[in-house]
């Protein structure tokens, strides 16, 4: 019989070969989906790093959490973001991804997006965000619940929503278009300073 260990490593090796048939019999068989790898990563993370959209649509089915993160704190969604791939990108978005989480170096997957030339990947995911985000609530007009938190994730999806819709967010959302911009000039007023 194998061991916990060796069925992961099965799992994983599948997922790396395209191994639909393989993933669906050992995840069928009980196995944890959720079970990491030495560097922290799940098989949705090695499912994405590959691009396999039907092997991912079956985690996600299986159970997969897709806000699990790596030992950097890298989401899958991260990772598709880098990758540039859209598929995964909206799929992960559906099945409840969360956009403001931030890896060890503060960065979001709208960042990672961006940082590596897929300015598109950036949009879709800043468009998905629905700014019910804590500090910001209908009708606050005040931005310093947000900027007092220190907490950088609350306003790096302004700046991608800056590209055309912020009237139309805003109003639907019932938050003065000024206060995102606002938020959005703090950010880039405090990224200046820093990079002085």
């Amino acid at each position: 019989m194998k061991t916990n260990d060796e069925i992961t490593e099965s799992l994983f090796d599948a997922i790396e070969a395209g191994d639909m048939e393989t993933v669906t019999k050992i995840t069928a068989g009980g196995v944890p989906v959720n079970t990491r790898d030495f560097l922290g990563r799940t098989a949705l993370f090695e499912a994405v790093s590959t691009g396999n959209h039907d092997i991912v649509r079956l985690l996600i089915t299986r159970g997969a959490d897709v806000n699990i993160s790596e030992v950097n704190s890298i989401t899958p969604l991260m990772e598709a973001a880098s990758s540039g791939d859209a598929e995964i990108v909206n799929l992960l978005l559906d099945n409840g991804a969360d956009i403001l989480i931030t890896d060890n170096f503060e960065d979001t997957a709208y960042d990672y997006a961006v940082s590596q030339g897929f300015p598109e990947i950036g949009e879709l995911i800043s468009v998905r965000t629905d700014l019910n985000i804590p500090g910001i609530r209908p009708g606050n007009t005040s931005s310093d619940s947000v900027t007092n938190t220190g907490k950088k994730e609350f306003l790096i999806p302004v700046d991608g929503l800056l590209a055309g819709r912020l009237t139309e967010i805003a109003e639907s959302k019932q938050i003065p278009a000024e206060t995102l911009v606002e938020l959005w000039l703090k950010e880039k007023i405090s990224e200046s300073y820093q990079q002085a």
